[in-house]
């Protein structure tokens, strides 16, 4: 079991499934996934980093034959 109190993570309707560090063992792929959620963590210190990396790990699964699409999220309790 992995400690989250005071990280950041990513929750779903069960409950904790991933973070900067480690992902849930409930959410982990197998070989029968099929879809899957990416995400790419970033830093306002290292500006254009993440937009860089988004492109590249695009044009990496294109490239493997898969589709990608854009999300929007915000945190928990905003409106």
């Amino acid at each position: 079991m992995i400690r989250l109190t005071g990280l950041l993570c990513l929750h779903d309707a069960d409950g904790p499934c991933a973070n900067g560090v480690k992902d849930s063992q409930r959410t982990k792929t197998h070989e029968g996934t099929a879809r899957t959620l990416s995400v790419v963590w970033g830093t306002r210190d290292l500006a254009g980093r993440a937009t860089a990396t988004v492109a590249w790990y695009r044009d990496l699964l294109g490239r493997a034959g898969a589709t990608t699409e854009d999300i929007t999220t915000r945190p928990r309790g905003s409106t």
